[in-house]
Parts: structure tokens; sequence; C-alpha cells
């Protein structure tokens, strides 16, 4: 079996595929980042410890290039300008993350990435940005600066909370599922859908603009219900 690697200060990159784990809380300097990935196969397990940004901090963890097969779970990211930089990793999974209070977004995420189980508040951009192909489930995404939840085509939202986002509670590409979300209170629309996307059983309160707009044609709709403007 081979042994976890044990990562004790910042900034650290990872070279190898591997485990590897964080082993306290852990800060980065003024100016400098977190965690940098620049290969494929890796797990990190932030074993519930927190990552926590300086002035200039560009991201907590963060990936160069296109990386496949990416685990980073259980921890905290905090005080970056991006929580979780990786849109150039494809096929890759977020478990049980708390990401907030960064100043751009919480999570940025590539194609066909999986983000499960994590709250995601308070970020200066969007709360989880992904490309095409992504499943969200079981997320908390709250007060962030731009949408909840925006991902590209093909892409699945299931059991989200998104509440007092700035823009759009959930914007979900062409092709996309939504289905059993409570959306509250969203600056701008509850839920924007694209061409071909479904939205069922979902709960939509207190949108300032539509409950869910839909910006294209050969969509369904299946409400639970909405206190917001028409659709």
């Amino acid at each position: 079996i081979e042994p976890r690697t044990p990562i004790a200060s910042l900034p650290y990159t990872i070279t190898q595929p591997g485990s590897y784990y964080v082993e306290s809380n852990l800060t980065a300097a003024v100016g400098s980042s977190g965690i940098l990935i620049v290969t494929n196969d890796v797990s990190l397990d932030l074993q519930g410890f927190t990552l926590r940004g300086a002035t200039n901090s560009a991201y907590g963890v963060g990936m160069i290039g296109v990386r496949r097969n990416i685990l980073i779970r259980h921890g905290t990211i905090r005080g970056f300008t991006v929580g979780v930089d990786s849109p150039g990793a494809d096929n890759s999974r977020y478990e049980d993350l708390r990401v907030g209070s960064n100043r751009g977004d919480g999570l940025r995420i590539g194609q066909y990435g999986v983000v499960e189980n994590c709250s995601v508040m308070e970020n200066g951009g969007d709360g989880i940005d992904g490309y095409q192909g992504c499943v969200m489930r079981g997320c908390v995404v709250s007060s962030n600066t731009l949408n909840g939840i925006l991902v590209g085509a093909d892409s699945t939202v299931v059991d989200c909370l998104a509440q007092d986002n700035t823009l759009a509670g959930l914007r979900v590409g062409d092709g996309s599922t939504v289905e059993r979300c409570q959306v509250l209170r969203s600056g701008t629309s509850g839920i924007i859908l694209y061409r071909n996307s479904v939205a069922r059983e979902c709960t939509i309160q207190n949108a300032l603009q539509a409950g869910i707009l839909v910006t294209n044609q050969s969509n369904l709709i299946e409400l639970r219900s909405t206190s917001s403007e028409p659709i």
C-alpha cells in the first residue's frame, strides 16, 4: 500500500501522482498561495483543517494545465482570490468542502467534475463555476456576489440549496437537469435554463425577477412551488 504524503506548510506543489493530506491548519504568506497540483491522479485530504489565504494569495488549491482524476475533500478554504482554481481539471471530484470568503469564485472546476456535499458561501464571484457535464449534489451555495451555481451544458444539479446570491441562484447550460433544489431570495432569477433543459420538483421563493427564466425552447418545468414572478 502506497503511504500518504503529509503537507505541513504553504506553499506546496504536488508533482507526483498519489495521496496527500494536510497535517494542521495552514496559512499562506502574503503574496503566496496554497497547494498547486501539476500532475494527474491526485487525492488531497484536508482532514477537516483550514487553508487560509493572505493579501494577494491567488488560490487555496490550484492547478496548471489540463489535469485529470483529482480528488479534493474534507476541509475549509477561505481568504484567497479563488478558493479552488481548477478549470482544467477534468473528471475530478470535490467532496465535503467549505469554501468561503474568497475574493473571487469559490470553486472553479473543469468538465465532468462532481461536487458533493460542499458549502460555498460569501465569495466575491460565483459560488461554483463549472464547465460541461458537471454534477452538483447536496451542496449549499449562499450569499455569493455573482451566481450561486453556474455550469455548462449537459450538467446535473440535484438536492442543492441556493440562497441570497446576488445574481441567479442556479444557471445551467443546454441539456441540463435541475432536480429537488431550493432557490431562495435570488437577486435576479431563481433558475436560468438554456435549451433542452429540465427543472423538476424545485422550490423557488422571492427571486427579484423570474422564478425560472427560460432563454430558449424545448424545456420541461415541473415545480414544487414558487412565490416569485411568473416563469
